[in-house]
């Protein structure tokens, strides 16, 4: 069949309620139609309007679960979507995702999807999959108001405007287009201990207004680091001053969310102009240097900062036989890895990885190749760490460390990595690296040469260059003298360089691999340092 219900052209004031439309009478069975499951369509000789969509299971349908469209820009308005299962089975648990996603709005204003009542949310999930729809779509039309529901598991964002992926947010949020492009909040912080929750983040939109704000936890996110929403978490009314901003934090008392869970929010104008669901803040999930070892102040110093509460299991690694299979020419044959505290006190140390914690190294899967390569499995309360990567019997040769989080929980995370050692050139430069996940990361990359002479480093690297490239080797953006470009950006970070022939570069990455590249200007060589810190978003 084509679509399950059909109002179209002056049909107002009517109840869709209590319904299976794609379902059986059980409404956990799909025998879905062809097209949409609900279709409303409004011309300018035609209203459509004023109507309520509540209590039905849409599900399993070829198009979307609701579509409502006007032909032009007053023939669809003030429809109602309330306490729905849209892509779900009749318990909200289990998957009967609508092929062409969950609510669309083409053109229509002043739809209302959920709301504040307690009952009023509803569940749209698992939509989207063919094709990669969203959960919910605004084409087109404004003071759609989007509150209160369980948005999660569709092909794609939780809530789409424009439907052109993420809408970035532009200051003072002057653009136009669908739901007026309102801006998202930005989350900054999410405590969650003693039994409670709290949620805290900026909003920029426009000046002298009154926000509701609402806030989610998610399981998972989209691919992009930004979010749905899919267990409210709290909500609250925020008004921004003169210049258009407002901080806000949002608390419940009787909800402490998992440490695997990720945090989002969405913004709603008092136009009724419900924004995109924000970015997750983001943690830095692996990092990684490879680069030549020497001896002496020029052997591989790798530092990292666990930030936040409680505790971190992190596997650190020194390989060098392994790298030859990857073209790597004059790799370290023996490395050792030596971990020390913020004291300079041991912590551990290893030669060949199975010589000890053989069993909690291999259940990680992420055992080192080549048994001559060392390994450490340590948990890591918050503090500075460092390790230290020496050829055994120094020896030389190139060699690659890396840190992996093995828990991926946000209550303590890798908040920092750096790197020290000796910059050659061709395929001895220095190469860093680090893998983003649940979420989006704003992360501040530098490259010091000249900084380290005051630390008695001998031999520094006088002008260094970085790179920034993605998984696929595509150069994301490139630096020589970091006072060139983003310097107030840079300044107001707190991580400037300390010397202007030192480069740096800021940068916004969903979760995927990022790899920098450190070379000193015109060939030129010498000790230099390669550092990333997570910024706030």
């Amino acid at each position: 069949s084509l679509n399950g219900i059909i109002l179209d052209f002056n049909h107002t004031t009517n109840f869709i309620q209590g319904n299976f439309i794609g379902t059986d009478v059980t409404g956990t069975q799909a025998v879905g139609n062809g097209q949409h499951g609900i279709s409303m369509t409004g011309s300018n000789s035609f209203t459509t309007g004023n109507n309520a969509i509540n209590g039905n299971v849409i599900s399993a349908n070829g198009g979307a679960a609701v579509y409502i469209h006007a032909m032009d820009d007053q023939s669809e308005n003030s429809n109602m979507v309330q306490s729905n299962f849209v892509g779900t089975d009749i318990t909200g648990s289990n998957a009967l995702g609508n092929s062409g996603g969950g609510i669309v709005i083409d053109h229509a204003h002043n739809t209302v999807i959920g709301g504040t009542g307690s009952s009023a949310g509803n569940v749209i999930a698992h939509n989207g999959s063919a094709g990669g729809h969203p959960g919910v779509s605004v084409l087109a039309g404004t003071s759609n108001l989007i509150l209160g529901n369980s948005i999660f598991a569709n092909g794609c964002l939780g809530i789409d405007l424009d439907n052109d992926g993420v809408t970035v947010n532009d200051p003072g949020d002057s653009d136009t287009g669908a739901n007026n492009l309102q801006n998202f909040p930005v989350i900054t912080a999410v405590n969650a201990s003693g039994g409670m929750t709290t949620v805290s983040g900026r909003l920029n939109s426009s000046p002298n207004t009154m926000y509701r704000i609402e806030v989610f936890a998610n399981d998972t996110i989209d691919a992009t680091g930004y979010g749905e929403g899919q267990s409210l978490i709290g909500a609250g009314d925020f008004t921004t001053d003169a210049s258009g901003n407002v901080s806000f934090s949002v608390s419940n008392p009787f909800t402490q969310i998992g440490a695997e869970q990720r945090v989002t929010a969405t913004a709603t104008d008092p136009n009724n102009n419900t924004s995109e669901f924000s970015g997750a803040i983001g943690q830095l999930l692996n990092v990684s240097t490879r680069m030549k070892v020497l001896t002496g102040n020029s052997v591989l110093i790798g530092g990292f900062i666990v930030g936040g509460s409680g505790s971190k299991d992190v596997l650190l690694r020194a390989l060098g036989p392994t790298l030859t299979q990857f073209g790597v020419i004059g790799a370290l044959g023996d490395p050792t890895l030596d971990l020390r505290d913020s004291n300079q006190n041991q912590i551990a140390f290893n030669d060949n990885w199975k010589d000890t914690q053989q069993a909690a190294i291999s259940a990680t899967g992420k055992a080192p190749p080549n048994d001559p390569e060392a390994a450490i499995r340590h948990t890591f309360t918050p503090g500075n760490y460092t390790a230290i990567v020496r050829g055994k019997n120094n020896t030389t040769g190139v060699s690659l460390f890396d840190a992996y989080d093995l828990d991926g929980s946000n209550t303590a995370t890798l908040t920092n990595i750096s790197t020290r050692g000796f910059v050659d050139t061709g395929q001895n430069v220095m190469i860093g690296g680090f893998i983003s996940g649940n979420g989006i990361v704003r992360v501040i990359v530098r490259a010091l040469g000249p900084t380290l002479t005051q630390f008695g480093v001998p031999n520094v690297l006088a002008d260094p260059t970085l790179e920034l490239r993605d998984g696929n080797g595509t150069l994301i953006a490139s630096n020589d003298n970091w006072q060139d470009s983003q310097q107030a950006e840079i300044q107001a970070s707190g991580k400037a360089p300390p010397n202007a022939s030192e480069a740096a570069i800021i940068v916004v990455r969903p979760a995927a691999n990022t790899t920098a590249v450190v070379r000193g200007k015109n060939n030129t060589t010498g000790n230099a340092l390669v550092d990333a810190y997570i910024l706030p978003p």
